[in-house]
């Protein structure tokens, strides 16, 4: 299946673990965000990087991994009904499920519910699972993002 991360071009090269908080993982735990489409991948971004989106250079990172690695999926079911907030309450419940995903080695992907779409889904990459050497960055994008979108 292939993965879709945007990040800045200086860094689309390789498959780089962030140890920057997000909503699924703590400070000073590795993992990689990608999202099933590159359109995901895009709003994901704007939420977080606003105006910069439009003023630095991004890249699209096409992630290829084996259909035979199983995901560990979170169901919203098992959230509550705040988690797709920016709350800290809310990260600190997603960062736990993160965290004990992380630490127990359960897969090397974890797919979990978009807050911003949460109908869809973004995944999370485990870059110390013994599975993270089958996933492999398979090329590189230039992504041009409609001008129409810039809110400011």
């Amino acid at each position: 299946m292939e993965l879709y991360r945007i990040t800045l071009a200086k860094y689309a090269q390789e498959l780089h673990a962030s140890t920057y908080p997000g909503r699924w993982n703590p400070r000073d735990l590795p993992v990689i965000y990608a999202s099933t489409s590159r359109s995901l991948a895009c709003l994901e971004n704007m939420v977080h990087r606003g105006q910069k989106m439009f003023d630095q250079r991004f890249s699209v990172m096409v992630i290829q991994a084996p259909d035979y690695i199983s995901p560990h999926k979170v169901h919203q079911r098992e959230l509550s009904e705040e988690w797709y907030q920016s709350t800290k309450e809310s990260y600190k419940e997603c960062q736990s499920i993160g965290h004990d995903w992380h630490k127990a080695k359960r897969s090397a992907l974890l797919l979990v519910p978009s807050a911003v779409i949460r109908e869809e889904y973004n995944w999370v990459i485990n870059p110390k699972h013994e599975d993270m050497r089958q996933i492999k960055l398979i090329r590189t994008e230039d992504i041009t993002i409609d001008e129409r979108l810039n809110m400011s």
